[in-house]
C-alpha cells in the first residue's frame, strides 16, 4: 500500500469546537447534539466493534493514559466515532496520532472531525509536531488538509519476511 505522512504544528491546526445540536440530521432527522468524550478503559469493547481489522493499530495503553477521544449519539450513548493518539511523546514534543473511524451510517455529519479536533486540542500542550500516516489514496486526505495538515512525504507499507 502507498501511504503518505502527513505532518503539521499545533498553532495551524483549527480549534475544537462543541458539537451542534444543528449538525446535519441522520436517518430520522433528529438534530440533537452528540457528545465528545474522552475514551477510558471500559470503552474498549465498543471501540473494537468500531476497528475493522484493517485499523487495529489499537494501544490499549494509550486508552489508560486518556488518548482516545470519541463522540457518541445523544440517543443511547451510542459510540460512533473514534479518533486516536499512537504515540506521545513530551521529550520530542510530538505526536503520531490516528485510528480514526466513523460508522459507516454515521459518515458524513462532522463526527470523525469532532474527534479529530478534541484528540489535537489535548496535544496542544507541550506538542510542536504532529504527524498521522493515510493511504494515499484515501478521500480522508481532504478532512486533513481542512484540519490543517499538510502531506510531508510518502512511503511504502508492506510486510517483510527474514531469510536467514
Amino acid at each position: 500500500d502507498r501511504w503518505s505522512r502527513f505532518h503539521t504544528a499545533p498553532a495551524k491546526l483549527r480549534r475544537a469546537q462543541t458539537p451542534r445540536a444543528d449538525m446535519r440530521a441522520g436517518r430520522g432527522g433528529a438534530r440533537t447534539a452528540p457528545t465528545v468524550e474522552r475514551l477510558r478503559p471500559d470503552d474498549l469493547r465498543e471501540i473494537v466493534e468500531l476497528l475493522s481489522p484493517e485499523d487495529m493499530r489499537l494501544d490499549v495503553t494509550q486508552l489508560h493514559q486518556g488518548r482516545y477521544f470519541g463522540v457518541r449519539l445523544p440517543a443511547g450513548g451510542e459510540l460512533v466515532s473514534v479518533a486516536a493518539a499512537h504515540l506521545v511523546s513530551y521529550r520530542r514534543r510530538m505526536a503520531l496520532i490516528g485510528n480514526f473511524v466513523t460508522r459507516s451510517d454515521q459518515r458524513g455529519r462532522g463526527f470523525a472531525t469532532a474527534a479529530i479536533l478534541r484528540l489535537l486540542d489535548d496535544l496542544r500542550p507541550g506538542i510542536h509536531s504532529i504527524c498521522l500516516d493515510v493511504d494515499a489514496d484515501s478521500p480522508a486526505v481532504k478532512l486533513y488538509e481542512k484540519l490543517g495538515f499538510a502531506p510531508r512525504s510518502r512511503h511504502l507499507e508492506a510486510l517483510g519476511r527474514r531469510i536467514n
